[in-house]
C-alpha cells in the first residue's frame, strides 16, 4: 500500500474509531481512553522539525501505553502536510506522520490524525475559513476525495 493510500485509510478510519469508542463507552464496555499528543500543530508552517515542532517518539508512546491509554489524537498542521493547497502532500512530512502511526500500531495503540486548523487554511489560525471561495469545500480534500 502506498503512503497516500495509507494516510487516506488512517483518516477514514479515524471517524469510525471515534464512533466505536463512544459506543463502547456508552454501553458500559471498556472503552479506549486516550491522550492528545501536541507538538506537530505548533510553530510556523515553515517551521523547522525538531526545533519549532515535533511528533511523539517511541518513548512517549510507551509511556502512555504503560498508563493504560490506547487512543492518541495526533494534531498536526495542514499547511505542513500539504504546503500548496490542492497539490501533492509533502513526502517528508507525510513520512513523519506515517512513522508515528506505524510505531503506535506496533504497540497496539490507535492514532486519530487531526488536521488542527480550526476549520481554516492559512497562517496562525486567521486564514481562510473552509467553505469560502479561497478554500472551497472541495479543496479541503487533501487529494483524491480524502477529507
Amino acid at each position: 500500500m502506498n503512503n497516500q493510500k495509507k494516510i487516506l485509510l488512517i483518516i477514514t478510519v479515524a471517524g469510525m474509531l471515534t464512533a466505536f469508542c463512544q459506543s463502547a463507552f456508552t454501553q458500559s464496555r471498556p472503552g479506549y481512553f486516550g491522550v492528545n499528543l501536541a507538538g506537530a500543530e505548533f510553530g510556523a508552517s515553515t517551521g523547522i522539525y525538531g526545533k519549532d515542532y515535533v511528533y511523539p517518539d517511541a518513548q512517549e508512546l510507551d509511556y502512555y501505553k504503560a498508563k493504560g491509554l490506547r487512543l492518541i489524537r495526533l494534531p498536526l498542521k495542514w499547511e505542513r502536510l500539504q504546503p500548496v493547497l490542492g497539490k501533492a502532500l509533502d513526502s517528508t512530512e507525510l513520512n513523519r506522520v506515517i512513522a508515528v502511526v506505524d510505531a503506535a500500531n506496533e504497540k497496539g495503540l490507535y492514532i486519530i490524525p487531526d488536521l488542527h486548523n480550526y476549520g481554516r487554511r492559512g497562517i496562525n489560525r486567521v486564514g481562510y475559513i473552509i467553505g469560502t471561495p479561497e478554500v472551497s469545500v472541495n479543496q479541503r480534500k487533501i487529494y483524491g476525495g480524502m477529507a
